[in-house]
């Protein structure tokens, strides 16, 4: 390659590489220098500090953390939950410690372990019939 062509790639890459920095500056400046690039996603290996933000599992909504912010370490990753309760009136970090899979992967195929939890409480399952109090039959 001549001196020319790659005087031109060199141009070129710095051409590139200050817009990409002058855009950031306008959108920093646009936004008030609040820019949440990057909020910190739900499962990080260690416990966030205080002020910054999270991504509940349940809800989806944004928590920022705080000292007494609902928490839970699952498989060596923590969560952080929001503290409104649903409709049934279970609090976030209550249904994911219900099922954290089921909330972790939705949609998923349930496990072994699942299916065999299942079967066993299907197949130890008192039929209703046998709760009910059948009338007893007349005196004579």
């Amino acid at each position: 390659m001549d001196k020319p062509a790659q005087w031109a790639l060199v141009g070129a890459a710095w051409f590139l590489a200050l817009s990409v920095a002058v855009l950031g500056f306008l959108a920093w400046r646009h936004f008030g220098g609040s820019i949440d690039v990057a909020p910190a996603l739900q499962g990080s290996e260690a416990a966030l500090a205080v002020g910054a933000t999270a991504i509940c599992p349940v809800t989806g909504q944004k928590v920022v953390v705080g000292p007494t912010t609902p928490h839970v370490v699952y498989q060596n990753r923590v969560y952080y939950f929001s503290d409104q309760a649903d409709a049934a009136g279970l609090l976030p970090r209550r249904r994911f410690l219900m099922d954290p899979e089921a909330i972790l992967h939705p949609g998923a195929a349930p496990t072994l372990a699942q299916q065999a939890q299942t079967a066993v409480a299907a197949a130890t399952a008192v039929p209703v019939a046998t709760l009910v109090p059948t009338r007893l039959p007349a005196k004579p």
